[in-house]
């Protein structure tokens, strides 16, 4: 027979074990899949493509801009997901580039506290002013990605090769780390196709966004 003391002890590890067992602790945020594509976006102007997409699928957007696929005749850009899509890096009618490019969380209230990004298309073309997307223009698009303590903990450079004067966009499947994100930023290399400058043209992105 055992004795009350032993038998205490026996009966207080099973209630630890079965306190431990109902009651995990789940440190996973709940995170929701979204795709962005901008066709749900009523707003895009084909005659002058610089109307922000500033908030959309509950992030922000600075410096990224919606368009409209513009191809002509034989030249530029075929889209993944037309009719909509968005650019970054147009120039001014002073000349001077937008802001730079980014997604970012939501300053406030908002019940989104971080993102990860698994995919999206991606391509470059010479811009007119006010960006009106021309002829594709080889470019290496590099994109970052940072914490919300303002750390960069990603980053990848994906090439965009012209074969014809009229092509589709490429695919970027983005490496792990792009995970438990504050911001992604998004630019192309600094050359220029005579005094035009290079205009990055997105996608179709798939991305979660989560509550922490």
């Amino acid at each position: 027979m055992l004795s009350p003391n032993t038998l205490l002890t026996f009966l207080s590890g099973l209630l630890w074990t079965h306190s431990a067992l109902s009651f995990p602790t789940n440190t996973n945020p709940q995170c929701t899949s979204v795709t962005a594509n901008f066709d749900d976006r009523t707003d895009a102007n084909p005659g002058a493509p610089v109307v922000p997409v500033a908030v959309y699928k509950l992030l922000n957007w600075p410096g990224i801009n919606l368009g409209v696929a513009a191809t002509v005749g034989n030249t530029g850009v075929i889209t993944q997901s037309p009719p909509n899509n968005a650019v970054f890096n147009l120039e001014t009618r002073a000349g001077s580039l937008l802001k730079p490019a980014s997604i970012t969380v939501q300053n406030g209230n908002s019940a989104v506290k971080s993102f990860k990004l698994f995919s999206f298309y991606y391509a470059c073309a010479a811009a007119t002013q006010e960006g009106l997307v021309s002829a594709p223009a080889p470019c290496t698009l590099t994109i970052r990605g940072f914490n919300a303590q303002g750390t960069r903990v990603a980053i990848q450079s994906l090439p965009y090769e012209v074969k014809a004067l009229k092509q589709g966009q490429a695919l970027a499947t983005v490496n792990s780390d792009f995970t438990g994100l504050y911001k992604v930023s998004f630019e192309v290399d600094g050359g220029t196709l005579g005094n035009t400058a290079k205009v990055g043209v997105l996608d179709s992105f798939s991305l979660a966004t989560c509550t922490s």
